[in-house]
């Protein structure tokens, strides 16, 4: 109703004191305002329980101008006996609707009520006419904070001299020394800088931060917020220095896929790369990912690459709840033995206790040089979060698991993460012949165009795992050598309208973590993100992210149970 009262209130000035009655509902059909101009307009309504509350879709009242409206998605004019109810007989409507100008999503309807008698066609003129500056309304609302960010983006003395970036939930401006200096590629790695911006726009000092560009090169650069009246707007982007590249060559080779591997995204070549270095250096490493993107399958591959047909050794933590110190024995034993590769699984298993035994127990090894040029990877299999109904369980933010994992953060050189398939779909090219050839028992068996393309856009919660599930159910299904899209399953874990990017994709696994944190309340996770509740409310719809309503109610002042605290719009 903020948006539309400019709106609402210049049309009943125009209509002086005329038999009509303005009414406002929302998408759902449910009358939120109504002004009546005049006493007999507003009797009518009452006479027919037209009041705010109460319900105008079709499927409750049949055709009505509201529940036409949001029905069809245009204006309309339902008067006398067209109205399925006998009770509204009387009544002449012309309703419009009310539209999100960026997203088309239908935000509620405008209607002008009167007795049949009196309805005058120029009425759905001005029932288009407002609803169309409600729009417009909405959309000045909805996008203020970007409209303030850019024009302080405009006013920093140093936009035209040096490389700049604003970043706000929904827009991303760069002057031309940003796009000649970081190019159209990678802005997902900007988001990175925003985490913990330590200063306000123009103020001195700040953290300066290395990124890596796309032509390889270091820039320092130095983020900060934007804010008005408290209200963050957006993060500012000021790279320092183009020089500071010296101390590290441009790559001039891309990474080569390790053998016997199949994938050929940035991620999973580099991340080969890393773990390679990592074996011949012996430098202790803990792998996260979701169950099967093929963690323990580049672990494998990088220690025949780097140690041949050295031993290759691994101890699942879930073993370890029988008997700990029978299974810490077992480990300190294979290290001590000489083992080339010691693989720790499923670390997130681990309770406290156990975690700082490990801890403890790989700790004392490396002093004592017991460890000697053993390679130790440790592996933690974090919640699937592509989407919330199928989605585990994320880590509180504290607690057991969250503990156990800091445990083990401390104990290892260095952290990596093989990402999920959703964010590297340019291996599902790649992963599919290989498994159809490898893994289904059907080496002649090929994907048409369209069967491929159905595989890469589909989201694989399961990762690698489902892909080579949905594969083998295909092939059975198959008589011939040609995979055909009706072989496939019909759900392939992609219910979203469009292919997200994989800016988009991280963007809404971050909503979903926020919103598995904070057990569905929107509020809270939208303070969690640093968004406003009303972006995070538009995101979750953009998204389609099917999230529950908390399940707590709140008691109303007189003791009856209320409305859920937080509902979607």
């Amino acid at each position: 109703m903020e948006a539309a009262r400019p709106s609402f209130d210049t049309l009943c000035r125009f209509l002086g004191e005329a038999d009509i009655s303005v009414v406002m509902a929302d998408a759902c059909a449910r009358i939120q305002g109504r002004r009546d101009l005049s006493s007999s307009a507003g009797n009518l309504l009452d006479e027919i329980s037209l009041v705010p509350g109460c319900s105008c879709a079709e499927k409750t009242v049949g055709t009505n101008a509201v529940g036409t409206v949001l029905e069809t998605g245009h204006a309309c004019c339902v008067s006398g006996a067209e109205h399925v109810a006998e009770l509204f007989h009387p009544l002449a409507c012309a309703g419009a609707p009310i539209h999100d100008q960026v997203t088309g999503a239908l935000e509620g309807v405008l209607a002008l009520a009167c007795r049949t008698e009196d309805f005058h066609p120029l009425m759905l003129a001005l029932a288009r006419q407002t609803a169309d500056g409600i729009s417009h309304r909405l959309q000045e609302l909805a996008h203020r904070v970007e409209s303030e960010a850019f024009q302080e983006f405009l006013g920093m003395p140093s936009r035209k001299r040096q490389p700049l970036v604003l970043l706000t939930d929904d827009l991303v401006v760069a002057n031309k020394a940003a796009v000649r200096l970081f190019g159209d590629q990678r802005y997902w790695q900007l988001r990175q800088l925003t985490v913990h911006p330590c200063t306000s726009a123009g103020s001195p000092g700040g953290q300066v931060r290395e990124i890596e560009l796309p032509s390889h090169r270091l820039v320092q650069a130095r983020s900060s917020l934007l804010q008005k009246h408290g209200e963050i707007q957006g993060y500012l982007i000021e790279f320092l220095s183009q020089q500071h590249s010296s101390r590290k060559q441009p790559r001039t080779e891309p990474f080569a896929p390790l053998p016997g591997l199949a994938g050929e995204s940035e991620h999973w070549l580099e991340t080969g790369a890393r773990l390679v270095a990592a074996r011949r250096s012996a430098t202790w490493t803990l792998v996260m990912g979701e169950p099967g993107v093929g963690k323990r399958t580049l672990i494998r591959a990088a220690h025949r690459y780097a140690a041949g047909q050295s031993r290759f050794c691994v101890a699942d933590a879930r073993e370890a709840s029988r008997s700990p110190r029978t299974w810490l024995a077992a480990v300190a034993k294979e290290i001590r033995g000489g083992t080339a590769t010691m693989v720790l699984s499923h670390l997130q298993v681990a309770d406290p206790p156990l975690a700082a035994d490990i801890s403890d127990l790989l700790t004392s090894l490396r002093a004592n040089g017991q460890a000697g040029n053993i390679w130790v990877v440790g592996l933690i299999t974090l919640p699937v979060l592509s989407e919330w109904r199928n989605a585990m369980a994320a880590l509180p933010p504290a607690g057991g698991e969250r503990k156990t994992v800091e445990h083990f953060t401390l104990s290892f050189h260095q952290t990596l993460e093989v990402l999920p398939l959703r964010y590297r779909r340019q291996d599902v090219r790649a992963l599919v012949p290989a498994l159809l050839t490898h893994r289904t028992g059907h080496p002649a068996l090929t994907c048409r165009p369209d069967t491929m393309k159905a595989l890469v856009n589909a989201s694989w919660p399961g990762n690698v795992v489902q892909l080579e599930r949905c594969l083998r159910a295909a092939a059975d299904h198959c008589h011939g050598n040609l995979l055909l899209p009706h072989h496939l399953p019909e759900d392939l874990g992609n219910d979203r309208g469009r292919v997200l990017s994989p800016w988009e994709t991280a963007e809404h696994d971050a909503i979903v973590r926020a919103l598995k944190t904070s057990h569905g309340d929107r509020a809270a996770a939208a303070r969690f993100l640093g968004i406003s509740r009303a972006t995070i409310y538009r995101k979750i719809r953009g998204y389609g992210i099917d999230a529950p309503l908390p399940t707590q109610l709140e008691k109303s002042t007189d003791g009856t149970l209320d409305r859920p605290a937080e509902r979607t719009p």
